[in-house]
């Protein structure tokens, strides 16, 4: 049985919300066309990809019923349950099973599939592409494991097949990727959710995973570079976060997809470093860098990025609202200088501002001038901001029902902080984050 349950991306959702289109409108021809180019990106292919609606079993018996006649032999590879259907489709169909078994699980030995391409496929390879030889086919392989090719590799030039985090069509699969990576760690975690808007743009599949260092134990820093490897972070970012983890205890990392492109993200958190350095003996403290982070494009690494958060400790309200009227133009910002006022004073009703996180944001060779105020210490629900947070979406003109599809389900959620300013694109922007939480991995019984 394949695990689930299957986790779908509130973006598509809400594109399976949408009304249905005629299969002749012209909006369905132009986004399946696209979806078409697309695809030919994803498999790094130049042929002609086929999108069939329904399971993988389909796409295995359009293949079948279209390549193969009737009496025909067909070699199946069988190392698991799908390598059994395939049988099963070619006898359905009339043909002619070869087997070539292996047991569940067990990587294909390649020599042995050798032999059979020898007996069956060599003949007809050498008439149908001179040029390619079945050794040329194998000889890159491991001894022990195949991987899955396309008939393009027969047809021109080897296509550079590219790992995960390569493909900005695979963004969904990137943030399962990641999430299956801190999974394998076998530690507890912790995550946090959040909601990013631009004008008449909202973007609400975001998450953010934190992982603290004593979870991970001796190992801490061999294993965190190598996760940094596994997302293709920049050498010379790496470089700098191994320079840096002696004085961390806990790292973000996060994936984020918008305008086509998907963004890879990690960050350094400095407080622990801050607690042990730093004694508050007046209301006014040396501001203090509380992280560092680190932001490419799983595509283009040369696009990638540094971020400086600049912490300003124990400011009082009038400080802070004095630094924040400095820091965007409220002529513009109006509303989200008024919103976040509003933010802090209901927070100080609650909480002393000693324990209001305000933070400032730059990044290296870039306009970024943003802000963030972490405001969790109030114990605020998003229901009980509501009328800040609708300020917010209006000023970006988000439709009511858009916002609602994402914010009802978290409604009772506890409010983290809320970002904005200008992003590293020049873009003036908002964030929401809230319902931070951990993971725990389950207890050995």
């Amino acid at each position: 049985m394949i695990p689930g349950p299957t986790i779908v991306s509130p973006r598509v959702l809400r594109a399976l919300a949408k009304p249905v289109l005629s299969h002749v409108s012209n909006e369905f021809v132009d986004g399946y066309a696209e979806a078409l180019k697309l695809q030919k990106k994803l498999f790094g292919t130049q042929g002609t990809p086929f999108l069939l609606a329904g399971s993988g079993t389909l796409g295995m018996e359009a293949a079948i019923a279209n390549l193969m006649e009737k009496g025909e032999k067909v070699l199946c590879v069988e190392n698991g349950y799908f390598g059994e259907k395939w049988e099963e489709i070619v006898e359905t169909h009339g043909g002619v099973v070869d087997r070539l078994r292996f047991n569940w699980g067990d990587p294909v030995n390649v020599k042995m599939l050798k032999e059979k391409f020898e007996h069956h496929c060599a003949p007809l390879m050498k008439k149908l592409f001179p040029d390619r030889s079945l050794e040329a086919f194998l000889e890159n392989q491991k001894p022990d494991r195949l991987q899955s090719y396309d008939e393009s590799a027969f047809r021109q030039d080897p296509v550079n097949k590219r790992p995960w985090h390569k493909t900005a069509q695979d963004t969904v699969s990137m943030g399962d990727h990641l999430l299956s990576l801190i999974k394998r760690l076998d530690i507890n975690f912790a995550f946090e959710r959040s909601l990013k808007m631009f004008e008449k743009t909202l973007i609400g599949d975001r998450l953010m995973y934190g992982i603290h260092k004593k979870e991970i134990g001796e190992k801490a820093h061999e294993t965190l570079l190598n996760l940094c490897r596994q997302v293709n972070m920049p050498e010379e970012f790496r470089k700098i976060v191994q320079q840096n983890l002696k004085d961390v205890e806990v790292t973000g990392w996060a994936i984020e997809e918008m305008d086509n492109a998907t963004t890879c993200k990690m960050y350094l958190d400095f407080m622990d470093k801050w607690k042990r350095e730093v004694k508050a003996t007046s209301a006014e403290i040396d501001p203090f860098l509380l992280y560092q982070g680190f932001k490419w494009d799983s595509v283009e690494e040369t696009k990638h990025g540094r971020a400086r958060y600049t912490w300003y400790p124990s400011l009082p309200l009038k400080r802070i609202l004095e630094r924040l009227a400095n820091l965007l133009d409220v002529d513009i910002n109006r509303d989200l200088f008024e919103v976040a006022k509003g933010l802090l004073e209901t927070a100080l009703s609650k909480v002393a501002y000693h324990d209001i996180v305000y933070v400032e944001v730059t990044e290296d060779n870039s306009p970024r001038k943003s802000f963030d105020i972490n405001l969790y210490g109030a114990k605020l629900l998003l229901k009980q901001v509501y009328p800040f947070l609708q300020r917010i979406y209006r000023h970006y003109s988000i439709p009511d029902e858009e916002f609602h599809a994402l914010y009802n389900p978290h409604r009772s959620m506890k409010f983290g902080h809320l970002s904005g300013g200008i992003d590293r694109r020049g873009k003036d922007f908002a964030t929401l984050y809230f319902g931070a939480g951990d993971i725990t991995r389950p207890k050995e019984t």
